[in-house]
């Protein structure tokens, strides 16, 4: 008989020592964090944890989600997901999809696999940190521990769980189909049922756009057809308010809110915005070397932007009857006279791309190509005009036309009071040859 109690004695706790270790053995798998990289005692450890963070906890039967890792040190993760247990409601994906697949609640505990090229931006990002500029990459190894963070999901079916369906899906408002580089305009989201939405928007960012969690698009880099597609998460205590509202509708009084549905539609809507090329707003100025010269002389315009570089173009040729200038600015005097001429230098490719260099370097453009900036249109300027004078050459021969010389006349013009005494002298003598003529006639009469 104490044989037998001694033996069942012996066999209980033998048991519940088997059960306790198997309990122990279960809670390790889950609270105690897998090594997956050996460290050892002479390395600079780096204990990385990672963050995750889902964009639905709440999504339709048959619909997806996403999950996020934090970035590490600055650094954007690359890698797998994966899951610390098979769950039979989700299921995820490498890259982070969530598939449901059954109506319920439960809760995942993701995983993450990072690349070999992410864990090398981390150690040089850890190098860069003050006070870590002697350590080399290869001193450095990772303690990956798993971060049992738990995120709750719920899957619902709404084809079958009521006839009260409400459709939230999110009705954008933007109106500005321009947008210069540098510019900022608000999208607004429509209410629903007459309750203004309150939310967040999911941030957006690339070569051309960037939008913030208000709603707020900042054109980053010209493109004529830029395409934003925004995603608005709607906050719980709008959609309660919804629920209330359409509650508040006729016939709707004994509704209760777990009775209602929202329905949002698996479409974004593509917002085009045109951002047009960067206006540099620059204009030359010209300066001429003289504006009186002398037949044959030749005189030099010149042309200057802001900047102190080498103008590479060419000036529009001029040429009228007292002057004439070639494409480099030089003019020649061709004909005395008064003459007014307004120069136009036009810039080669070669000279409007080191123009286009100089104004990305003064207005430190850093996303900014040589491609996204124009000349023009220019700032409203008059015309820059130069009156030139041509005077004769000193040569002696100075009277010049068509190519033609004339010699100079030395011939003295009578003056005034030599004139009329001139003029009294012809008309006496003009009287007395008609006085002779008229007396000799009557004579032979």
């Amino acid at each position: 008989m104490k044989k037998s109690l001694f033996g069942l004695i012996l066999g209980g706790t033998l048991l519940f020592s088997a059960t306790a270790y198997a309990e122990n053995l279960v809670k390790d798998e889950i609270s105690k964090p897998e090594k997956t990289e050996d460290v050892q005692n002479n390395k600079v450890k780096i204990d990385v944890k990672e963050s995750y963070s889902i964009d639905q906890s709440k999504i339709e039967l048959g619909k997806s989600t996403q999950l996020h890792v934090s970035p590490i040190m600055g650094v954007e993760l690359e890698g797998t997901f994966g899951l610390v247990n098979e769950n039979d409601l989700v299921k995820v994906s490498e890259t982070g999809e969530v598939k449901s697949l059954k109506v319920g609640k439960t809760k995942i505990a993701p995983t993450f696999k990072m690349s070999e090229k992410t864990k090398k931006e981390i150690k040089q990002a850890y190098i860069k940190q003050p006070g870590n500029e002697n350590i080399k990459e290869e001193d450095i190894e990772f303690v990956v521990r798993e971060n049992l963070q738990l995120i709750p999901i719920e899957i619902v079916d709404s084809t079958q769980k009521s006839e009260h369906k409400i459709d939230i899906t999110p009705q954008f408002i933007f109106n500005q189909k321009k947008l210069e580089v540098g510019n900022k305009e608000t999208i607004k989201v429509a209410p629903i049922l007459g309750v203004e939405l309150k939310g967040e928007f999911k941030n957006f960012s690339d070569k051309y756009l960037q939008l913030s969690t208000t709603g707020e698009v900042t054109a980053l880099k010209p493109n004529s057809k830029a395409v934003l597609s925004p995603e608005f998460i709607i906050s719980e205590g709008s959609l309660k308010e919804i629920k209330q509202a359409y509650i508040k509708q006729s016939g709707h009084d004994n509704i209760k809110e777990d009775e209602i549905v929202f329905i949002q539609k698996d479409v974004r809507p593509l917002i085009q915005i045109e951002i047009p090329l960067i206006n540099m707003g620059v204009f030359e100025n010209y300066t001429i070397n003289k504006t009186k010269l002398s037949v044959g002389e030749t005189g030099q315009v010149t042309v200057k932007y802001k900047y102190d570089i080498k103008y590479i173009g060419k000036f529009t040729p001029i040429k009228n009857e007292f002057i004439e200038m070639n494409e480099n600015g030089e003019f020649k005097a061709l004909k005395a006279g008064k003459t007014t001429i307004v120069p136009i230098f036009k810039l080669s490719e070669e000279g409007l791309t080191e123009l286009k260099k100089e104004y990305i370097k003064e207005n430190n453009l850093k996303n900014i190509d040589v491609e996204d900036l124009t000349e023009g249109p220019r700032p409203t300027k008059a015309p820059t005009f130069f009156a030139i004078e041509i005077l004769p050459t000193n040569t002696g021969n100075a009277n010049k036309d068509n190519g033609k010389t004339y010699a100079s006349v030395n011939k003295k013009l009578p003056q005034t009071n030599e004139r009329t005494s001139l003029i009294a002298q012809l008309v006496g003598s003009f009287t007395v040859l008609g006085t002779t003529i008229l007396y000799l006639v009557k004579k032979r009469k």
